[in-house]
């Protein structure tokens, strides 16, 4: 009877020292992550030829790719410790800085992002109503 149990916690411990083996390998091997989504207008329709920015938070290293034809874009290998800060322009539109959080070990992460007109600064702004000031008089 002490045999068989000792067989059993030898087939178990095994069991679990193997486990703790592949666990570990898996976790060496998703060091990295896809960041991926698609840069859509105000509409909700797709923008071709958009710019991405992706800034390592933690690194300052900065990347930019260009959407496809289905306002798609991609970036591959970034590592998973890392903090990052992804966002798109297109013509005189932005999109809203997204964060991604290096606690947030998805090795896929999408990410869409919804351009909206630019801001203007406080000198377009003068600039806008001194000429509508002018129109008026004019």
């Amino acid at each position: 009877m002490r045999g068989a149990r000792a067989i059993q916690s030898a087939s178990l411990a095994a069991a679990v020292g193997l486990l703790l083996v592949v666990l570990a390998g898996a976790a060496q091997e998703s060091d990295t992550r896809i960041i991926r989504g698609q840069v859509l207008n105000q509409e909700g329709k797709p923008v071709a030829l958009a710019i991405v920015h992706l800034k390592n938070a933690t690194t300052d290293e900065q990347w930019s790719v260009v959407t496809n034809n289905e306002g798609r874009y991609q970036f591959n290998d970034m590592e998973i410790k890392h903090d990052y800060e992804v966002y798109a322009e297109w013509q005189d539109q932005k999109s809203r800085t997204r964060k991604i959080s290096q606690f947030d070990m998805r090795p896929l992460i999408r990410v869409n992002l919804k351009l909206k007109p630019a801001k203007k600064s406080k000198e377009e702004k003068k600039e806008e109503e001194a000429k509508k000031d002018e129109e008026d008089e004019g």
